[in-house]
């Protein structure tokens, strides 16, 4: 929500902003009987001193003054130095400096170009003559023909220091910006093959459904969801895994101060029996579909798996309100599942390197990044929901080998990977004394895949829904995706 305010104090000059609660987390160190040491908060010592629990750990900055995610976001919008494009085939860009004394002459800017994540272009620019409170148009003199008119193309400028000034060493980064030249139209890779694999049915109690070919074998539960992944003889799901619906997250602080993780609880594990299932054969794939009754929120779930030779999977979930009642929101419209620990890398093309969310995601470039699966938790105080990447163009989790599953979609999308489960993250459903040194390692890969997830709210200091355009309310929702086995 940080972005919304900052457009109504850059729009009206006499609004002055507003106090951020707060500026450090204030926990205690206290170590643990194994040696380690963990962070504490209201109600670790007894039961009635700051009963208010972790209240006092909502800062920018941990307390051993680490930057928490969110503290890129406000470093961002706090910046004094802005960047427009004005003709970007002419090499010109327009400078706005909100500094209210000084010019930017301590500064110089390294820019460049970048087409579908690789740089094309780059250069720098050494004298920045723009004075207080003005804007210059300034030209950075390359030949724009060789900017490509379609792809992903992504104007990247940082402004640094010259000189060292007070305690920033020169070449410190004091602001920057990313501006789009052009979006390339998504694709989710789904090949045409010249045959399609084979369905077979195995009959017990319950009716299994597996679909094969060449490399790969996919078998479906009785209850519709892929339960075991093969690829050359390798399981890509983690033992008693399924590729499964998602609507949940571990609650975040704000969901709790809402009481969201109460209002939205049907949508945690829901029921939804499994009414019809129907296999078929077109275009040279097999297709299998399920539909699921979601009895308690008077909607129908359908689940549809258009498989070709190549082992791709094209799933298709399609969420239909039954009647007109009113329900709860959803945190997440997507699917989960988790992966053997040996998958332990990701590599994507979206926003990036920190974790991101619709409401709070502008501090982070879209670009291509490599990360380990370990690099997404972030050990918040009182552990919930982390990790997310999102304006996702394609998602790959990976072993040290390259093998492993992409993701991709016709829409942008958002993604996870961590060492985590939900349930591990939020083990009870009221809120207790629980830290991040209390988790059990779990030997796995946890990955989500996000047509949509609520933001984050910051709207009060407690309390708030995210921003309406933040929300998930109830109604039919619709998100297709790829999987892609990758060598």
């Amino acid at each position: 929500g940080f972005k919304e305010y900052w457009d109504l104090i850059r729009k009206y000059p006499k609004l002055q902003g507003g106090f951020i609660w707060d500026f450090v987390d204030q926990a205690l160190h206290r170590r643990r009987a194994d040696g380690t040491l963990e962070y504490t908060y209201g109600g670790d010592y007894n039961n009635y001193d700051a009963t208010d629990n972790n209240f006092n750990c909502n800062g920018l900055i941990s307390p051993d003054r680490v930057l928490n995610p969110h503290a890129y976001e406000v470093k961002y919008f706090y910046q004094n130095i802005w960047t427009e494009l004005v003709d970007i085939k002419q090499g010109t860009i327009k400078i706005t400096n909100e500094n209210f004394f000084t010019d930017l002459s301590k500064y110089y800017a390294e820019w460049n170009i970048e087409a579908d994540g690789k740089c094309i272009l780059a250069g720098i620019l050494s004298d920045i003559n723009v004075g207080p409170q003005s804007s210059a148009t300034v030209q950075l003199g390359f030949d724009g023909s060789r900017i490509p008119a379609q792809g992903d193309v992504f104007f990247n400028i940082k402004y640094k220091l010259k000189q060292a000034d007070g305690i920033l060493p020169a070449g410190s980064q004091v602001a920057y910006d990313q501006l789009v030249i052009a979006e390339a139209e998504l694709n989710d890779g789904f090949a045409e093959c010249a045959k399609g694999p084979k369905i077979s049915f195995v009959k017990g109690q319950d009716i299994q459904v597996i679909v094969s070919g060449e490399h790969f074998s996919y078998t479906f539960n009785e209850k519709g969801f892929i339960s075991k992944m093969l690829i050359d003889n390798i399981n890509y799901l983690a033992d008693s895994s399924v590729l499964r619906p998602n609507f949940w997250r571990a609650p975040t602080d704000n969901d709790y101060g809402a009481h969201l993780e109460r209002r939205f609880a049907v949508w945690e594990n829901p029921i939804m029996p499994k009414i019809s299932v129907n296999t078929s054969a077109s275009n040279r794939c097999s297709v299998v579909s399920y539909e699921y009754d979601m009895r308690d929120v008077k909607a129908r779930l359908t689940l549809t798996y258009t498989i070709n030779e190549k082992g791709q999977i094209r799933i298709n979930q399609q969420l239909k309100v039954t009647d007109d009642s009113v329900r709860s929101h959803l945190f997440r419209f997507g699917m989960r599942m988790e992966m053997p620990e040996s998958f332990d890398r990701i590599d994507y093309f979206g926003r990036g390197p920190i974790e991101n969310y619709a409401d709070r995601k502008q501090s982070q470039p879209i670009g291509h990044y490599a990360q380990s699966v370990d690099e997404q938790y972030y050990p918040y105080i009182r552990p919930q929901e982390t990790g997310t990447k999102s304006d996702l163009r394609r998602y790959a989790v990976t072993d040290i080998a390259g093998r492993g599953l992409q993701f991709t979609s016709t829409k942008l999308f958002s993604a996870s990977a961590l060492p985590y489960t939900m349930e591990n993250l939020c083990p009870t459903k009221e809120k207790r004394q629980y830290h991040s040194t209390d988790l059990k390692a779990e030997h796995l890969t946890a990955v989500c895949i996000d047509g949509a997830q609520m933001g984050l709210a910051c709207v009060n200091s407690w309390g708030a829904w995210p921003l309406p355009q933040y929300c998930l309310p109830f109604g039919p929702y619709e998100f297709e995706f790829v999987i892609t086995p990758v060598k």
